[in-house]
């Protein structure tokens, strides 16, 4: 029982430190994200019991190990290919299930997501949530193997807190990012059109399932990469060093997605959106400025879309605009 709670303990640690870097105390959807943690929490255990519950069924019933099959069918790279398809299978259900969490809050509350920062704070909670858990789990196995060796737990503290833990927010910020950019889809394609893009019919389901598909995967091949380095060894501990490599790389990846201005964009739901103007006025703004824009005229296109924005500040195309143009300015 000792075990337990000093486990439990351990795990906060990082827990409420990266919680506190990253969420505003006095936020109005305080409850909301306390919620999604518990959730992400209970996943973590649910995932990891399954793949504690396949190990020991299909060692009492082989017949039921269909991975097995695959092994088989792999030889004779079987070591080397089992052992990365195991790691492929584990990381990339973690990562979907981080995923389903975000994607299941979103679709019960609508209106919690409106910028990009919204959804990533969504997403960083399922990943901490998630490394929450699983700390749990592997510190209580870690002091039982080892019988409390205090320099070994303190070792895979250190290790789980500062490097997985990261990983875990790494990871589950690029899927956040990538949902948010689905969920605005209508108006990024409209974007599109108006500066001279050619759209297919189904442009806006491709796009907005792309964007998910991309993330996720994403997600899963660092998530994968990541894990594979931990398990190998390389001379002086170059796998390590690989490692934090690759989860730096995520974080400057990430953080240079939410340099451009349209992550920083607080957007109205396009299909509750009402604007001041009629449509068909509209529409002749968006493509003179759409016009602008393919002459490369970016400061006209910010003194359009500001006024634009003056008479509806909600308009999400107008913002677009803003943003992109504001982007090939600091270029």
């Amino acid at each position: 029982m000792v075990y337990q709670i000093i486990s439990i303990l351990l795990a906060l640690i990082p827990a409420i430190l990266w919680a506190a870097y990253f969420m505003k105390r006095r936020d109005h959807n305080f409850k909301t994200y306390f919620g999604v943690f518990l959730f992400g929490c209970i996943t973590a255990i649910v995932i990891l019991g399954y793949q504690v519950a396949y190990v020991k069924i299909t060692d009492i019933e082989p017949s039921l190990n269909f991975t097995r099959y695959l092994y088989n069918l792999i030889n004779p790279l079987a070591n080397y290919s089992w052992f990365a398809f195991t790691i492929i299978w584990f990381a990339s259900s973690e990562e979907i299930i981080k995923f389903l969490i975000t994607y299941i809050v979103d679709k019960r509350n609508p209106e919690l997501i409106i910028t990009m920062g919204d959804s990533l704070k969504f997403g960083i909670l399922a990943g901490l949530a998630f490394a929450f858990g699983e700390n749990i789990v592997y510190y209580a196995r870690g002091y039982n193997n080892t019988s409390g060796d205090h320099k070994f737990v303190f070792n895979l503290f250190v290790q789980r807190s500062l490097l997985t833990v990261c990983g875990h927010l790494v990871w589950s910020g690029i899927i956040a990012y990538f949902y948010g950019v689905s969920k605005f889809a209508k108006d990024i394609l409209s974007f599109k059109k108006w500066t001279g893009h050619t759209l297919a019919v189904n442009a806006y389901q491709k796009f907005k399932r792309n964007r998910i598909i991309f993330g996720v995967t994403l997600a899963c091949i660092l998530h994968t990469g990541f894990n594979i380095l931990v398990n190998i060894k390389l001379d002086k501990n170059l796998n390590m060093v690989l490692a934090i490599a690759s989860i730096f790389i995520g974080f400057i990846y990430l953080n240079v997605l939410l340099e451009q201005k349209i992550g920083n964009l607080k957007f109205k739901l396009a299909d509750r959106y009402k604007g001041l103007l009629d449509q068909s006025s509209i529409d002749v703004i968006y493509e003179y400025m759409g016009d602008q824009f393919k002459a490369a005229k970016y400061e006209n296109v910010c003194k359009i879309a500001k006024r634009l924005l003056s008479r509806e500040p909600d308009n999400n195309v107008a913002q677009i605009f803003l943003a992109k143009a504001n982007d090939k300015l600091q270029k």
